[in-house]
């Protein structure tokens, strides 16, 4: 599911995407696709990805440019919405 920011447009990219998880998703399938160990496990239980621009919110609550999924792929249970500033 994704939410925008009203009245945004796509390239503006201030959104807040919360994605189920990927049950089939573990440290065998991972290693035989190429994937890093720690983005596999963030991918089994339900995540939150926040983002502005280009920018990516972290797990941390700070801000970084580009997508790194083992920072910004947040656990649903930890997410805090941070606004849309």
């Amino acid at each position: 599911m994704v939410y925008r920011k009203a009245g945004t447009i796509e390239e503006q990219n201030i959104l807040v995407r919360i994605m189920p998880g990927k049950r089939n998703q573990n440290m065998v399938t991972s290693f035989s696709k190429g994937v890093r160990p720690q983005w596999s496990l963030r991918q089994e239980t339900p995540y939150v990805v926040q983002r502005k621009g280009d920018q990516y919110l972290t797990r941390y609550g700070t801000w970084i440019k580009g997508d790194d999924p083992a920072l910004t792929h947040i656990p649903l249970e930890i997410y805090k919405f941070k606004g849309w500033e």
